[in-house]
């Protein structure tokens, strides 16, 4: 018997086989992926922490800081690529503190949160002005002062 091809049966075999196959591995190229958006947001916001820092030295308070004025700054702190507050599927911004009573400012927060909670990230990330570093699953939305205990600290 001649045969110029593969019956019916060999080509849902194959198909079948291949379906298996990506429902093992896509599942992890996600969780790959997210992983490494996570590891550049935490990266960028140690990046703009010691970008703020070095700010506060040379104006002598954090007052004024922002992404743009870090990056316009001559020379920059920061790389332009942040300056628009979004980088690799996370969102970034600064908070300021409050000004005590000579007007300085001491305090700041830098936040970092997925752009879409579960594609390109899972977990908010928030960084102090001591460079403590606190991170949770907190649905996509950006920590709050209130997040900053013990349990949520990253070592």
């Amino acid at each position: 018997m001649d045969r110029n091809g593969f019956s019916m049966i060999e080509v849902l075999v194959a198909i079948a086989i291949m379906g298996v196959l990506f429902a093992i591995a896509i599942p992890n190229l996600v969780c790959a992926r997210i992983s490494a958006y996570e590891t550049v947001a935490l990266t960028s916001m140690k990046t703009i922490s010691k970008a703020v820092q070095s700010w506060s030295v040379q104006k002598g308070s954090f007052k004024g800081v922002s992404l743009d004025s870090l990056a316009n700054s001559n020379p920059p702190f920061i790389d332009s690529s942040l300056k628009t507050g979004y980088k690799s599927g996370y969102n970034f911004e600064i908070t300021l503190g409050v000004p005590i009573a000579n007007g300085r400012i001491y305090k700041y927060n830098i936040n970092a949160f997925p752009n879409r909670y579960r594609s390109s990230g899972e977990r908010s990330c928030l960084i102090d002005e001591n460079g403590n570093v606190y991170a949770k699953d907190n649905d996509g939305i950006k920590l709050a002062e209130a997040d900053k205990i013990p349990q949520n600290i990253l070592n």
